[in-house]
């Protein structure tokens, strides 16, 4: 029983997304994939500048 609690959520959150517009779907995955674009862009504007720190210290 506790198994299908847990399920239920998930099944009404389906059926809520059921009724979202193609339009709309697909500019939220778009959204979604800049979001992870500018992400990463950060991530490896911020390990560039550690490792120049890094490389510095040494030398």
């Amino acid at each position: 029983m506790k198994k299908l609690v847990a399920v239920v959520p998930f099944l009404a959150a389906g059926a809520a997304n059921a009724a979202v517009d193609a339009s709309v779907s697909t500019a939220l995955s778009t959204a979604a994939t800049d979001a992870g674009i500018v992400g990463a862009g950060v991530i490896l504007i911020v390990l560039a500048v550690k490792a120049v720190k890094w490389l510095r210290s040494a030398l």
